[in-house]
């Protein structure tokens, strides 16, 4: 049974695509920060720390887009 305070792993990476296609910016220096939001979902995919097939997809996907 999933807890209220658990995130599953494609709201995980929902969330990180969201940032990806529409970046923060840094309010103090105005940086893009589309890299850092892409290192942490490498850093994510490279750990194997999701288990669910489709989320793990779409962040590689996204990811791919960018390189």
């Amino acid at each position: 049974m999933k807890y209220l305070n658990e995130t599953t792993d494609i709201e995980i990476a929902a969330s990180l695509v969201n940032h990806i296609r529409k970046p923060c910016q840094n309010p103090k220096t105005g940086e893009n920060l589309r890299e850092t939001y892409i290192t942490m979902a490498q850093g994510i995919l490279d750990r194997k720390v999701m288990s669910n097939p489709f989320a793990i997809t779409l962040l590689e996907d996204e990811i791919a887009k960018y390189f």
